[in-house]
């Protein structure tokens, strides 16, 4: 039989509340032999930086249990499973309720009806207060045949019945209803991460114009449950953002946390309420509300999240603003210091974190060695965007990470390279419908500088495509790739022969 480390990897992920709660478990059985032994099975794997099946062997071989090794190991696997389904149940809505539905129908099996009418009182209640619609569902058909095996009046079996198959019509319509909000949710998600955050034309829009032109989305009415109109404010909002109208996505956000919504709508989860407050905090970071963004930012931090991947999440979403904030705010060096943590962070949490979220980590800190003049370092963390040829997302920052792989190897004297590039870069992105009148204005520009030496015509190139973008860029939502692309300000700091730093620090000073 194939080893597998599954049990490794499980121990490795577990916290130490996890891991007290399991040994606790375990303890409380003391006087099973056999129970001893797995204890010591997982304080072993506990202690392995690797997983090492011939030295847990070798430590035991002359107890019975090692012998079967594979049996030992898949029972402790189950086992610590177990252990985590109960210690989560208790802060989990949905796992209670399927518990307490096991018990009504367990008490409903023995006979024992009042006391299972009672559970279903209580679980009803949580399910309309939580509005979980599987439980109301299942809620609504546990009703219906308590009501046909206990009911003995004729007219009180009729208003029961009537009432039930009322609640399973409507429980069914917002499941139905959910549904359908989910199905736009995921095409508009797997929009996002595919073609990016920015749109560039108009053309770009119409990408999103099936969903947007969905009556679900237009009319917040139809949203007939909390999650439905959770979708429903995230896709209206988060497109208000996509198309560059940010006062409106900041008006709409900010009512929707000052008047309590959430708490109106229903509780939820604290990584939902991260994802909101980073959502704003890109908004404020686009308006320039430096103060409002780092103190969201501070929010965020604030929450103690307990799984892996909401952690990976939190870490992504805090560290993705907080570098965009400082890279506008010229503090490149604030983003290179935070670098080694960031490792840390990306090894803690490599296998949730979703790899859209990366490449724009990865991004902000090649823009960073940019902005400090390290060129070397620049170009190592673009090629870790360039070199993945499996991933087709982010297409935006993808398109980014090439033109600004276009100019720190510029900078970095690379001209013979540059030739090459600006053929690849015009293939790539017409293969993809995505060589905007902007990218043709850059390579046209690194065709000519890459064959003039003389000092005077190298000034007088980057001022004609200097003059070209602030025209362009007035005229045309492409003002959007300034959200990630300071180009202005590197080619003023060319014609004015000072650093970017420079440049782009004079700016914040006089604005």
């Amino acid at each position: 039989m194939k080893t597998t480390n599954d049990l490794f990897v499980l121990i490795k992920s577990l916290s130490k509340s996890e891991k007290r709660y399991f040994r606790l478990s375990i303890l409380k059985k003391s006087n099973e032999q056999d129970h001893q032994n797995y204890l010591k099975l997982f304080d072993t794997i506990e202690r392995q930086s690797y997983y090492d099946e011939a030295e847990i062997i070798s430590k035991f071989e002359n107890q019975k249990f090692i012998k079967h090794i594979s049996s030992e190991k898949n029972y402790l696997y189950q086992y610590i499973l177990k252990t985590l389904h109960r210690y989560h149940s208790k802060s989990n809505n949905e796992v209670i309720m399927n518990n307490s539905l096991h018990y009504a129908e367990i008490l409903f099996q023995k006979g024992l009806f009042d006391q299972s009418k009672k559970i279903i009182r209580k679980s009803k209640k949580i399910a309309l207060e939580n509005d979980l619609i599987l439980q109301s569902v299942n809620i609504s058909k546990f009703n219906i045949s308590f009501s046909l095996q206990n009911e003995k009046k004729a007219k009180a079996l009729e208003r029961e019945l009537s009432e039930a198959i009322s609640n399973f019509k409507l429980a069914l319509e917002k499941l139905q209803n959910q549904f359908e909000y989910y199905e736009l949710y995921v095409d508009f998600l797997t929009l996002i991460r595919t073609e990016g955050e920015i749109f560039r034309t108009k053309r770009d829009l119409k990408k999103f114009k099936r969903i947007m032109n969905n009556q679900l989305i237009i009319d917040e009415t139809r949203a007939i449950s909390q999650e439905a109109k959770k979708i429903f404010f995230f896709i209206n909002q988060t497109y208000s953002f996509l198309k560059g109208d940010f006062d409106t996505a900041y008006l709409h956000y900010k009512k929707f946390l000052e008047d309590d919504y959430i708490d109106r709508a229903g509780r939820i989860e604290d990584i939902e309420k991260v994802r909101l407050l980073s959502n704003f905090c890109e908004i404020c970071i686009r308006l320039n509300k430096t103060n409002e963004a780092l103190s969201i930012l501070e929010d965020i931090q604030k929450f103690s999240l307990k799984s892996v991947l909401n952690k990976g999440k939190q870490f992504y979403r805090y560290y993705d603003n907080l570098f965009v904030i400082y890279n506008k705010q010229a503090q490149f060096e604030k983003v290179i210091k935070l670098t080694k943590e960031i490792d840390s962070g990306i090894e803690l949490y490599k296998d949730t974190i979703h790899k859209s979220k990366l490449i724009s980590i990865y991004y902000q800190i090649a823009y960073s060695y940019f902005g400090i003049g390290d060129y070397k370092q620049s170009i190592k963390w673009l090629n870790l965007i360039l070199n993945d040829s499996s991933s087709n997302l982010r297409k935006d920052i993808i398109c980014f990470s090439r033109i600004l792989f276009l100019i720190v190897n510029y900078e970095n004297n690379n001209l013979l390279f540059i030739e090459y590039l600006i053929k690849s870069n015009e293939y790539y992105f017409s293969s993809r419908n995505k060589l905007y009148d902007f990218e043709k204005k850059i390579f046209t520009f690194f065709k000519k500088i890459t064959t003039v030496s003389d000092e005077k015509k190298i000034i007088l190139l980057f001022t004609e495509l200097l003059n070209i973008l602030q025209k362009k860029s007035r005229q045309s939502i492409e003002i959007n790739i300034y959200a990630y692309l300071d180009i202005e300000s590197w080619i003023e700091s060319k014609i004015q022969k000072k650093q970017f730093i420079e440049v782009v620090k004079s700016k914040k000073i006089t604005h």
